[in-house]
Parts: structure tokens; C-alpha cells; sequence
């Protein structure tokens, strides 16, 4: 599913786990503006909360993204324009910027291929991705 393709991305060392601390720090240094840092420091709270200073697992993941309000800030951040919608491509932008720091980070093509159907299977061929579907998608278990 989706959020475990983005904790395999931000999972560099392939432990299965993400130091709090560096990936807070990760994240902050990709997001700029108030609306994204805001999104950062919910993150954080969150993540602290749950987890106390001990590493982040796939578990605690999906538990951040479960997080009341979560889901709903990481939309209005690709959602710039407040237009209710946003298109896969704006989607797999903003993951691709939050995730590539390294050479071998981001989206390959196979990731990218599997995404776009995910995003087809949800909305058809709808260019756009409303906030309900987009909800489904990240916090789907498939």
C-alpha cells in the first residue's frame, strides 16, 4: 500500500525502522513554507507521542497517518490552490520532493507505474483526486 512504499522510501538503511530525530529533521528540511513546516511539527508531536524518543517502525507509521487531522494537512499541502482536488501527478510530486535526497531515493519508474494505477483503481479516469478518495488511498490497507 502507500504508506508502506513511502516508509520503504524514507527507510534508507532498509532496518525497518526511522531514527525520530533525523527523519523529523529530514522532512523540515523539504518543507518550507508555514502550511508545510505546520504539517512537520504535527508529524513530530504525533510521532513523539507515540513513540516516545525510540525509533519509528512500520506500525507507529501507519499509526502517524491514522492520526486525527494527518491525512487531511498532507492533502491541503498538494492542494496549494484549495481547489478541493489534485491530480496523481501533483500527488506523486510532492511524495517525490519529501522523499528524494539521496541518489538512490524516490520514485522509480516501477513505484511510479504502481502509484498510477493505485490512483486509477480509486478514481477512474478522473484527472483530479477529490479529499474523500484521496483519504482512501493513504490510509488503504491494500
Amino acid at each position: 500500500d502507500l504508506l508502506e512504499q513511502l516508509f520503504k522510501l524514507f527507510d534508507q538503511d532498509r532496518d525497518q525502522k526511522l531514527i525520530q530525530e533525523s527523519w523529523i529533521e529530514f522532512l523540515k528540511q523539504r518543507l518550507h513554507d508555514e502550511k508545510q513546516i505546520d504539517f512537520a511539527e504535527q508529524i513530530e508531536s504525533v510521532a513523539y507521542c507515540l513513540c516516545g524518543d525510540e525509533a519509528i517502525g512500520i506500525e507507529q507509521f501507519y499509526q502517524i497517518f491514522y492520526a486525527k487531522g494527518i491525512v487531511d494537512k498532507l492533502f491541503r499541502l498538494i492542494d496549494q490552490e484549495n481547489l478541493g482536488s489534485v491530480s496523481a501527478e501533483q500527488v506523486m510530486d510532492f511524495l517525490a520532493s519529501i522523499t528524494n535526497t539521496r541518489p538512490r531515493t524516490g520514485f522509480d519508474k516501477g513505484s511510479l507505474e504502481w502509484l498510477e494505477q493505485l490512483f486509477r483503481q480509486t478514481v477512474g479516469n478522473e484527472k483530479e483526486i477529490r479529499r474523500e478518495d484521496f483519504k482512501k488511498i493513504v490510509i488503504s490497507k491494500n
